[in-house]
């Protein structure tokens, strides 16, 4: 039986948040003072379409009195914000060059491919609104690639798994541009981070030095399944990928996600090699079931991590790494409240 507990988690506020908020609210006062509604904005608002009303009776005594009557459309003004609201959206692409690096057994440049790729960039931008979500110390020169936009772990969500798989030696074999490892290498001795992207490591290890903890994190580049079978560790996170920004949120296979043609549950077993202690990040819309069918018979522990009100992910806990009624209380704190249900 799976032990079903929640986590509701805040974002903090960064002094960045701040600056941005008091820039828009100082642009929505110079707005009202231009418009003459600093004092009370609903007179303003009346007397704007009393001066609208009485221009258009002008306008068309005018064309009455010349013949026109009817020749031109009276309206002017006014429409666009109508017609802005019902005029369909279409999406922003551009072009980038995608990088691929093919190594040889000794690390050496074999050959650089240079694709060109269109790219949907309306879909990172809500991501990017929340980049302090992200990363709280963004402003400091943080690096992402596109894709790690959608797929890297919101900080605070980072943090409180960090502190349930503090231990000596920890394994993110998806480590991306560090979301996790940099979080994980503040509650643990030693992080190894996998990632078969030669890009992602370099911003994995520009970002964990921005934060300080580069000198925790052993960075590899190469494929997680050729190398998860070489390592032991005290612990693995493992958050492969999902599938992109527009995966399924209402139902997720283990079965149906590929890593490399390896379906969820094998990479399961494989990271269970590695260590029998695994938080296993996936979709907010994967069944409990199919967590706790990964290992028969054995507690499994499946919490659900909201985050600013909203359900963002599940992560399910296995081995040492599963709470009690007594580990969920004393993980608790002012930003973070743990309930068993």
């Amino acid at each position: 039986m799976a032990l079903l507990t929640e986590v509701r988690l805040r974002s903090r506020k960064t002094q960045a948040d701040h600056e941005v908020a008091n820039a828009k609210k100082n642009k929505k006062n110079k707005r009202r003072r231009l418009n003459g509604s600093t004092t009370n904005g609903g007179e303003a608002e009346d007397a704007c379409a009393d001066m609208y009303k009485a221009a258009q009776d002008q306008l068309e005594q005018e064309m009455r009195a010349a013949g026109m009557e009817g020749s031109l459309p009276l309206s002017f003004g006014g429409a666009r914000s109508h017609a802005s609201k019902k005029r369909k959206r279409s999406l922003d692409t551009t072009i980038v060059d995608k990088v691929r690096v093919v190594y040889d057994s000794d690390g050496e440049v074999t050959e650089r491919v240079v694709e060109k790729v269109e790219v949907v960039t309306e879909d990172v931008v809500k991501f990017y609104v929340q980049r302090h979500v992200l990363f709280e110390k963004f402003e400091d020169g943080i690096q992402l690639d596109h894709e790690s936009w959608y797929s890297v772990t919101p900080q605070v969500i980072a943090e409180h798994i960090a502190k349930r798989l503090a231990c000596d030696i920890v394994v993110d074999p998806f480590a991306g541009c560090g979301g996790n490892v940099i979080q994980l290498a503040m509650t643990c001795k030693q992080v190894i981070a996998i990632d078969i992207d030669p890009e992602k490591i370099r911003m994995a290890k520009h970002n964990a030095a921005i934060y300080g903890v580069a000198n925790k994190i052993e960075f590899i580049i190469g494929n997680s399944i050729d190398i998860l079978p070489r390592l032991k560790a005290d612990a693995v996170f493992l958050s492969p990928p999902w599938g992109g920004v527009k995966y399924s949120r209402k139902s997720f296979s283990l079965e149906d996600m590929l890593v490399k043609g390896v379906s969820g549950q094998d990479l399961f077993a494989m990271a269970h090699k590695v260590s029998k202690n695994i938080a296993y990040y996936l979709p907010r819309g994967t069944p409990s079931e199919d967590l706790e069918a990964l290992t028969p018979g054995e507690p499994v522990e499946c919490e659900k991590i909201f985050l600013n009100k909203q359900l963002k992910v599940v992560t399910a806990y296995y081995g040492d790494l599963v709470a009690t009624e007594k580990t969920v209380e004393e993980t608790s704190s002012p930003t973070e409240g743990t309930v068993n249900t």
